[in-house]
């Protein structure tokens, strides 16, 4: 991932190989972190609360 501060859902759904769409309905279900209003009509993601996010779901993957 790029050392920004905010991740764009374009970028997101490459990095996590899924659709937008899934994105979204991970985010409506409560499956992914909100994202931060980055201006009045742009969204993204803190890098930081990506990164836990996938941690923290990695780790409560069974094995």
């Amino acid at each position: 991932m790029k050392n920004k501060e905010f991740i764009r859902i374009n970028d997101l759904a490459d990095y996590l190989g899924i659709s937008k769409v899934t994105i979204w309905r991970w985010r409506k279900s409560g499956q992914l972190p909100k994202p931060t209003a980055i201006s009045p009509k742009i969204v993204g993601w803190k890098r930081e609360t990506i990164e836990a996010w996938i941690e923290e779901s990695a780790s409560a993957m069974p094995y």
